[in-house]
C-alpha cells in the first residue's frame, strides 16, 4: 500500500470556505424553491434504432441520468418528468411547455430536455432511464443531478456540475467531470485513457489487478492512495501528486486531479 499524503492542514479553512459556498449556495435554491407545492408528472418513453458504434448524447438540466448497456440495437429511452409551480394549473402549464428535443440519425441519438424561460415560474425534473447497445460512445452532461452508468465499453464522457457520477463495469475511453460531487468508477478493463476531474468530491477507481497503465494523480486538499496495484512510483512523488507505472506500465493513461477530496485508487 502506497500512502502520499495524510490530510493536509492548511485546506482546513479552504474546506470550510468551500463547504460554507455550496451551502449558501443549495440554500439559496431551497429557498427560492421553497413556494413551489405542487407538481405535474408525465412519463416519455421512446426507442431509436442506432447503427453499432453510434453514439447516444444527454443533456439534461435537473434530474439524474441512467444509463445501462443491452445485447439491442435499440437505444430504449423512459423519461419520467415532474414540473413543480405555486399551483396546479401553473404546474401543468409548465409540463406542457416542457419539451425533450430530439435530433436523431442512424448514427446519433441526442436528447435535449428543455424548458420555458422566463414566463413560467417552478421547475421541471427529467428522470432518463436508457439502455443503449454495448458498443455504443455515450456523452452525458447535466446540471443538477446524478448520472449513473453501467457496462459501457466503448468512449464515455460524463459531466456534471453538482452531481455524483457512478459507473460499473466500464471499459474503454472514459472521461468523468464534475463540479460538486464525487466520482466513483469500476472498470471491467483498461484498455483506453481514463481521465476524471472534480473540484469538491472524492474519486474512487477501481482496476483490475492484472491491468497495465500509468498513474498521473493530483491533489490539492486531500489525501492520495493507490491500494492493491503492483506499482513503480516516481522517487519525486509528494502527498500532492503521484505518478507510477502499474504492471511495468506502458499501458493507457489515468490521470485523476481533485481541488477538496480525496483520491483513492485500488486493485480488484
Amino acid at each position: 500500500m502506497n500512502i502520499l499524503a495524510r490530510r493536509a492542514s492548511l485546506p482546513a479553512i479552504v474546506l470550510l470556505s468551500a463547504t460554507a459556498l455550496l451551502s449558501a449556495t443549495l440554500g439559496a435554491c431551497d429557498l427560492a424553491m421553497s413556494g413551489f407545492h405542487e407538481e405535474a408528472r408525465d412519463t416519455w418513453s421512446k426507442s431509436y434504432p442506432l447503427n453499432a458504434n453510434g453514439r447516444l448524447e444527454i443533456i439534461n438540466t435537473n434530474g439524474t441520468i441512467n444509463v445501462s448497456a443491452s445485447s439491442s440495437s435499440q437505444v430504449e429511452v423512459h423519461a419520467e418528468r415532474v414540473a413543480r409551480a405555486g399551483t396546479p394549473q401553473a404546474a401543468k402549464e409548465l409540463l406542457e411547455k416542457s419539451q425533450i428535443k430530439e435530433d436523431v440519425s442512424s448514427d446519433t441519438v441526442h436528447l435535449e430536455s428543455k424548458s420555458p424561460g422566463f414566463g413560467f415560474h417552478g421547475s421541471v425534473n427529467v428522470a432518463y432511464t436508457v439502455r443503449v447497445p454495448t458498443g455504443a460512445s455515450v456523452h452525458l452532461q447535466d446540471t443538477n443531478g446524478r448520472i449513473i452508468v453501467d457496462g459501457l465499453k466503448h468512449e464515455t464522457r460524463l459531466q456534471t456540475t453538482n452531481g455524483q457520477i457512478e459507473g460499473k463495469h466500464l471499459d474503454g475511453e472514459v472521461k468523468a467531470t464534475t463540479t460538486n460531487g464525487g466520482v466513483e468508477l469500476q472498470m471491467n478493463a483498461v484498455s483506453k485513457d481514463i481521465e476524471v476531474q472534480t473540484t469538491n468530491g472524492q474519486v474512487s477507481l477501481e482496476i483490475p489487478k492484472s491491468a497495465t497503465a500509468q498513474i498521473a494523480a493530483r491533489v490539492t486538499n486531500g489525501h492520495i492512495a493507490v491500494n492493491d496495484l503492483s506499482v513503480q512510483a516516481d522517487d519525486d512523488n509528494t502527498r500532492r501528486h503521484y505518478n507510477a507505472r502499474v504492471n511495468g506500465g506502458g499501458g493507457p493513461r489515468i490521470q485523476v486531479e481533485t481541488t477538496n477530496g480525496g483520491i483513492s485508487i485500488a486493485g480488484r
